[in-house]
């Protein structure tokens, strides 16, 4: 082989054992003969890990691997770190001498799981801190006391189960159709017979035009002039359909029951009937919204 310089040697195909290969040594700028046959055994003899710079595999056992060591910066053999197979292998548990039962809790003082017995748990009311159960009685039941901030027994509390057991309700022999009213005296419901009485409004004029608080009610005409009750329409007084009202004639003067225009008294529009006689009485009902009927002591309704 031609002389070749080392930038050239990327282009070598092949080589022969006579070959010659210059090594030049820049610390003393000696230079050394090789041949390629010195060459390839130097490289072939060298085919062992520890023939590596970077590599300390003195004395390998079985099982060991190449760990990297930082402060050799060197790739060395040593032993696989064995996974734990028990708890006490674990860095953070120590469990030496535990007992039947015990649990690991975990310990802040020492930073580690440590056996300890299982803390107790209440099994009955007597056990919890905020139950007061001093001397409890048949029936009782546990309530809450603020005052202190405890649960303690009290008799039970049952609810009415007939109307005077109620505080707002007093009933004293009750009888058939009675009713509870209101009574402020008694500051409670009270049984009465109902009160079926009705208004009764006394006139002494000559002429009254009926008004919503006489439904129902009773109209006596107390007079010894004539006079007349005087029905009005429904735009002015706007009684239900279905209202009753009673009137009486008190005095001796002949009460006169009189339809304004447009209220029809009988089928006569603007109709108007006398009473028979001092005493009379008759009644009116209201059956459309214009229209009434009149029946008692009366004269035709003319």
């Amino acid at each position: 082989m031609a002389d070749t310089s080392i930038s050239n040697l990327g282009s070598i195909s092949t080589l022969a054992d006579a070959d010659l290969f210059v090594a030049v040594d820049d610390t003393d700028t000696t230079t050394k003969n090789l041949t390629a046959t010195v060459v390839l055994s130097y490289i072939q003899d060298n085919t062992d890990l520890t023939d590596l710079n970077n590599v300390d595999a003195t004395s390998p056992t079985d099982g060991q691997v190449l760990s990297y060591d930082t402060a050799s910066g060197n790739w060395q053999a040593s032993s696989l770190s064995t996974a734990a197979t028990v708890l006490d292998e674990l860095n953070d548990v120590a469990t030496a001498s535990p007992s039947d039962g015990q649990v690991l809790t975990y310990d802040t003082a020492s930073s580690l799981w440590e056996p300890a017995d299982i803390p107790a748990v209440s099994i009955a009311l007597t056990d919890i801190t905020d139950v007061d159960t001093t001397t409890p009685t048949d029936g009782q039941v546990l309530a809450y006391d603020t005052s202190t901030s405890s649960w303690g027994p009290i008799d039970s509390v049952s609810g009415a189960t007939d109307l005077d057991e109620l505080n707002d309700v007093v009933v004293s022999t009750p009888l058939a159709g009675h009713i509870l009213v209101y009574s402020t005296a008694d500051t409670a419901f009270v049984n009465q017979a109902p009160d079926l009485s009705v208004e009764l409004n006394t006139q002494t004029a000559t002429s009254y035009t009926l008004v919503l608080g006489d439904a129902g009610g009773i109209i006596e005409m107390n007079t010894s002039a004539a006079n007349e009750v005087v029905i009005p329409t429904n735009a002015s007084v706007a009684f239900t359909v279905g209202t009753i009202v009673n009137v009486s004639q008190y005095g001796t003067g002949t009460t006169s029951i009189t339809g304004t225009s447009g209220v029809t008294i009988n089928g006569v529009s603007g109709g108007s009937a006398d009473m028979n006689d001092q005493y009379d009485g008759a009644t009116l009902y209201k059956r459309a919204t214009d229209e009434w009927v009149l029946q008692g002591g009366v004269g035709a309704v003319a």
